[in-house]
Parts: structure tokens; C-alpha cells; sequence
């Protein structure tokens, strides 16, 4: 079949816009990556468009930055970020506006989003995503989880899974350690069983499970490498090794703590990315507990869910101030350490009357004084963290927002005019006041200006746009939609 278009401008009628699907193939010429594929650059570049009423994007946007609908380069990263760095975000105004960081440690994480949502740990302190259920009998048990630890920084002896009543009385407790998967469980961890066959970095499907036999237990490992099938049922196992055969040890029956990705109350948090896990009370039987991300719902709730089995799922981020957090990853996202992340445009055209759209999620632990969602030049038009509330800074004086939620994914909108200036959260009601009107050459994530006083976030969209306050309303609409109604 032969479609056809009708040119109007750089718009084409009917099919793709000519500037999205030019911004598209520099993205992918470039070696970079558009989760959202040309239909996502499509729909964004027709939805600017529409509002702001014009047929070239550059004459409403100066610079326009999504990972997820605009696309990504990864970078060489370390530690953490090693695998899963951020070198480049496109800007939908043209490669001037791009933000890139060629230093491997100043590369903030990439989160990735392909289908699946997930939860990513990073190996952080109080970081894990956790649900309590009741266990009725614990002579059986089966645990299956979908998990990825290729990524990120070298780990051993952290958990996978596990089923905990406290620190001092663990039941279930799964973890990899370095070379090979294991099992430590009975009340306050009586009993070891180790796979007997090495178990390199993985990505895949793992099980494991328990049954009592007489005065013995039975342990078994299994895992598929077919990473690419999203529902369990379908997954075909292997053993690891041979069966596991010890004295058994009796668990405790009380109400009890579900882990993923965390020892519960120990310190065994693993930087790892975990799509589902289940945990049975019979092996091949209907699961007590579910956890899925993809019952994850942004538009009801940013930090918990409920599952079909009835557990309700809390996502901790963790609570230093510095380094990255634990996230429910349900779009392509970014996300600065607070240390010493950043990233920069190249030299733009000066202006300095400019609407900011910022979708960020800025962490409770973020540090005073730091520029949280970035800058434009040294101390002008930022997102900044001051004592523990967040402003807009133009060199001299800032404006306080009012009803931000730290810790959750809210929109920052900015007009920068002066005295005329005005901010707010989400579609309230704006904050009006003065703010300096120092003029903008360069735009800084994560930081400002000068890379110093990095800010702790994860950012989604950021918009600066050629003042027009009469849109704010219509961009904040459009910004929440391809946010998953987050905010």
C-alpha cells in the first residue's frame, strides 16, 4: 500500500510530521535510541504544534528534552551506571538544545522502558519494593522471579527475594552470590542450600523450591533464559543442578514481610531490575503473592499498588541524601546521584522571557542548596532545593513553589518575565512574584551552570518555551498524558 500526504509547511496531512520524522532519523543516524519509535516523536511533535498553533516546532520550543518520546545515547557509564548511563538527550529544537555528558562518572542513569515496567534497586540502603501476607503452612514453598542483574555495579551475596517476620528471624531468603544462587531458610535462618552448578551474571527466569520429606527438605533450582516472555506460565525451566537434600527447618507461621530485591530489614539490597516475582505455598500451585509492576497504576498512586492477590506493594526509595534511588520504572526516565551528575547544551540563542515545563521526580532526601532540575547558565532559571523547600532561581530573587509532593513525579511550569513572572505545580493556581531576568545561553540538567551543586532527581520532560503563559494549561495537559497521568 502507497500512502499519501499533503505537505503544509513542514507538516505533512495524513501522515508523518516532516520534522519529527527528520528529528527521528538524526536520533537513530546518531547510534541513538527512541523508546516511543517514530509513532511517539510523531505524536509529540503534532501535539507542540497544535498548541502553540505554528507548523515549525523551533518557533515555540527552544529546547524540548524527553528520553522516553525524544530518545537517548547511552554512555560508557561506571559503577552504578555502568551499561545504563545517559551520554546524550535529543532536543526536539535541533541538535544545539541536545544535552550530553562525555565524562563517565558525570553521566546520569538511564532507565530504560521497552513494554514491561520493572522496579529497579540500586544497592542502596532502606531501597526495596515490599507487600505483607500471611503465610498459613510453610512445609512448601515456591518462589519464581524474572530478574536482571547483568546491569550496574559488581554485587555479592545480596537478595533476591525474600520472606522475612524480622531481622533476627528470617524465613526465605534467596540470594546470588557472585557465582551461584542460594537458599537460606527456617527461622532465623537454620538451613543453607546452595546450586550446585555456577551461575554467571543474569537475565532470565529463576525458581526455587522447598518441600519437606519426612525429616529432610528438598531444594531445587531452575531457571530459563527466555527473558523475552513476559508471562510465567509460559516459561519453560531447567534445572541447576541436581535436588538439594538437608534436615529440615521449621518456619515460623506468622503475618510476614515480602521482599523484592532486598533482605528486608537487613542490608542486603541489590542493584539488580526485577519484572515479576510470585511466591507459592504449593510447588506449581496458585500464588499466595504477586508482585508485578504492571498492575503499577502512576494515576492512582506513585508509590504503592495493589495486587490481584491482594497485597498492596510500597516502593522504597531509599533515604541518603546523595546517590541514586530505588524506582518504579514505568516510562523511559533519567536520574542524577546529587553528587556529581550533570548534563549541557551547547551555546544557544540568548533570551531571557521563557515558559519552563519540568516533569521531575525530586527525591525527600535531596540536599539544600542544589540545583535540582537544572539550569540555564550559572544561577538562572533552575529548579533549585533550598532548606527543604524548591524554588525557580534567576540569579536574583527566587520564587517558592507551593504544593510540591518530594518523593513524587509533579510539573514544575515557570514563566520567566521579571517582575512578571509566576510558577506552580501541577494545574494549581500560580504563585506570582519577581524573578531576575538574567538572559540564558545554555541549558544544565541536574545541576547548574558551572557543574557544581548537583541535584537529586529523576527528570522526564523538560520544556523551555518561548513565553506564552496562555498556554500553560493546554502544555500541562499534554506533558501529564505522556507522563501515564502521573501528575
Amino acid at each position: 500500500m502507497i500512502g499519501f500526504g499533503l505537505n503544509i509547511g513542514n507538516r505533512v496531512m495524513g501522515g508523518v510530521d516532516a520534522q519529527a520524522q527528520a528529528h527521528y532519523n538524526r536520533v537513530i543516524a546518531d547510534g541513538g535510541v527512541v523508546p516511543a519509535g517514530l509513532n511517539g516523536v510523531n505524536g509529540f511533535f503534532n501535539a507542540v504544534k497544535t498548541i502553540y498553533a505554528t507548523s515549525d516546532i523551533t518557533t515555540a520550543i527552544n529546547v524540548g528534552l524527553d528520553a522516553h518520546y525524544l530518545g537517548y545515547k547511552l554512555g560508557a557509564g561506571s559503577g552504578t551506571t555502568l551499561g545504563q548511563a545517559a551520554q546524550k538527550l535529543y532536543s526536539c529544537a535541533g541538535s544545539s538544545g541536545d544535552v550530553v555528558q562525555t565524562t563517565a562518572a558525570s553521566q546520569p542513569l538511564l532507565l530504560a522502558h521497552s513494554g514491561a515496567n520493572y522496579y529497579y534497586n540500586v544497592n542502596a540502603s532502606n531501597c526495596s519494593c515490599s507487600a505483607t501476607k500471611s503465610l498459613t503452612q510453610t512445609d512448601t514453598l515456591e518462589l519464581i522471579i524474572k530478574i536482571d542483574f547483568t546491569v550496574g555495579a559488581t554485587f555479592n551475596g545480596y537478595a533476591l527475594a525474600t520472606v522475612d517476620n524480622s531481622s533476627t528471624s528470617r524465613q526465605f531468603y534467596c540470594i546470588y552470590d557472585g557465582s551461584k544462587f542460594v537458599l537460606l531458610y527456617g527461622a532465623g535462618i537454620a538451613q543453607t542450600a546452595t546450586a550446585s552448578t555456577t551461575t554467571t551474571r543474569y537475565n532470565g527466569w529463576l525458581k526455587v523450591t522447598l518441600e519437606k520429606s519426612g525429616i529432610n527438605s528438598l531444594v531445587k533450582f531452575y531457571k530459563s533464559d527466555e527473558y523475552n516472555i513476559t508471562d510465567q506460565s509460559l516459561v519453560t525451566f531447567t534445572q541447576i543442578g541436581t535436588t538439594i537434600t538437608g534436615v529440615y527447618a521449621a518456619m515460623t507461621t506468622v503475618a510476614t514481610q515480602f521482599n523484592i530485591l532486598s533482605g528486608g530489614n537487613s542490608s542486603n539490597d541489590t542493584n539488580a531490575i526485577c519484572y515479576y516475582a510470585q511466591i507459592s505455598e504449593t510447588i506449581g500451585g496458585s500464588p499466595l503473592s504477586v508482585f508485578n509492576p504492571n498492575q503499577y497504576n502512576a494515576s492512582t498512586s506513585q508509590t504503592q499498588w495493589t495486587s490481584t492477590t491482594g497485597e498492596v506493594w510500597t516502593i522504597n526509595t531509599g533515604t541518603a541524601p546523595t546517590g541514586y534511588k530505588g524506582v518504579l520504572v514505568d516510562r523511559t526516565t533519567t536520574q542524577g546521584d546529587g553528587v556529581d551528575d550533570f548534563m549541557q547544551s551547547a551555546t544557544l540563542t540568548s533570551f531571557n522571557s521563557i515558559s519552563t515545563y519540568a516533569a521531575l521526580k525530586v527525591f525527600t532526601s535531596y540536599p539544600a542548596s542544589r540545583h535540582i532540575g537544572g539550569s540555564i547558565n550559572a544561577n538562572d532559571h533552575i529548579i533549585y532545593g533550598v532548606g527543604g523547600t524548591l524554588e525557580a532561581y534567576n540569579n536574583n530573587p527566587g520564587l517558592a513553589f507551593v504544593g510540591e509532593t518530594l518523593n513524587k513525579l509533579d510539573l514544575y511550569t515557570i514563566n520567566f518575565n521579571g517582575g512578571s513572572s509566576s510558577v506552580k505545580v501541577n494545574n494549581a493556581n500560580n504563585v506570582s512574584g519577581s524573578l531576575g531576568s538574567a538572559s540564558t545561553t545554555k541549558v544544565t540538567l541536574f545541576a547548574d551552570g558551572n557543574t557544581a551543586q548537583s541535584g537529586n532527581s529523576c527528570a522526564n520532560t523538560l520544556i523551555y518555551s518561548t513565553i506564552d503563559s496562555s498556554k500553560n494549561t493546554a502544555m500541562y495537559n499534554y506533558i501529564r498524558s505522556i507522563n501515564n497521568n502521573a501528575f
